[in-house]
Order: structure tokens, then C-alpha cells, then sequence
């Protein structure tokens, strides 16, 4: 869409633009997936697959309680939803999550004003509906002697434990906590000024 026009000695022009890609898997061969959350078919190619993060253990009576995940738990890990129903945080709990790490949608939009001999002109581009996954030093707490990250002050503590917005911290890579899921999943959408 563009619109142009003039007032006086000033001209002034606005032009938007959008699109919008979607696609969908209609038949994949896949016998193998004992569940149909767990299969592609019906799902946009890229979709990202992982566990659903429902939390933070609150306590060891907590751990008891919930249905077996990962390694050795201590409170402040992360929560899976067991979506198979069968007690146990497995592959199996694997599903759709959010969007593909291809955006969907792109848009832009662009203006500018001419006066005399003077312009101004601006230019903002935008993506939306897609997601990324963080992992490995980008996300994790001391991965490959890497550095803590400002997330991570917001770590899980007895103190912390109603506020927390980050695990427990564990040095190293944690195989209950550093899994692909909704917890290290980030919306990527963006709008920018470009020119």
C-alpha cells in the first residue's frame, strides 16, 4: 500500500507492505511415533519439538510426588508436563511447541517528508509469528566453562524460590534442566528501524 501527497510545499509519502507463508505437512510416513502429538503431519516444516516446562520443583516432597524425570532432582530444577499420561518425563513427552524458527510473517513500513531542500525518510521492518531455541552457552549456566549470564541472577533459591525466572544453577550441562523445551524457547518477533 502506498499513499503520496502534497500540502502546500510539502510533499509526504507512506508505503506498507506484508506478507504472509504458511505451509502444513499433509502426509508424512511415520509409523513410528506412538503418539499423535508426537507426529509431524498437520504441523508447518520447522516446527519446534520439546518438552513443556510447567515449573520449578518447589521441594523434595515435590520431586516424590511428580512423575519421574531426568537424572538426580533437587528442588529449583525444571517441571515437565507429562503429556502421555504415564508418570514418567521421557522422549515420549516430546510435542509441538510453539512456532517454526521461520517467521511467518514479514512487514514493513516507510514514510518520509520533503520540504524545500530538506527530506526526511524513515524505514521499519518487522517478522513475527516464530520462535528460536536457546541453548548450549547461549542459555545454559557454565556449559563448556562458559560465563554466567544476567538470566541468571534470577536463578532458583529457597530465598528466591516465588520469584525465581531461572533453574537452580548446576555447573556444567544438566541432563534434566538443559533440555529443548518451552523454558528456553524465546519468541522472536521483532519490529526495527532499519533506515
Amino acid at each position: 500500500l502506498t499513499h503520496n501527497n502534497q500540502v502546500g510545499k510539502v510533499t509526504y509519502f507512506v508505503r506498507a507492505n506484508m506478507s504472509v507463508a504458511k505451509n502444513k505437512i499433509l502426509f508424512m510416513d511415520e509409523e513410528n511415533k506412538p503418539y499423535d502429538y508426537q507426529r509431524l503431519t498437520g504441523h508447518p516444516i520447522g516446527q519446534l519439538f520439546g518438552l513443556t516446562a510447567i515449573g520449578f520443583f518447589a521441594d523434595e516432597e515435590d520431586i516424590k510426588n511428580s512423575p519421574t524425570q531426568f537424572g538426580n532432582l533437587i528442588p529449583g530444577d525444571i517441571k515437565y508436563k507429562d503429556l502421555n499420561g504415564d508418570k514418567v518425563i521421557d522422549a515420549n513427552d516430546e510435542g509441538p511447541i510453539g512456532h517454526t524458527e521461520v517467521p511467518e510473517i514479514f512487514y514493513g513500513i516507510s514514510g518520509g517528508v520533503n520540504w524545500k531542500n530538506f527530506d526526511l525518510s524513515f524505514l521499519f521492518q518487522g517478522a513475527g509469528n516464530f520462535n528460536v531455541m536457546f541453548s548450549d552457552q547461549a542459555a545454559y549456566e557454565f556449559v563448556d566453562n562458559g560465563n554466567l549470564m544476567p538470566e541468571h541472577l534470577g536463578r532458583w533459591t529457597l530465598a528466591t524460590a516465588n520469584t525465581a525466572t531461572y533453574p537452580v544453577l548446576h555447573h556444567g550441562f544438566n541432563v534434566n534442566n538443559h533440555r529443548p523445551s518451552t523454558f528456553f524457547m524465546k519468541n522472536a518477533a521483532y519490529l526495527r528501524l532499519k533506515n
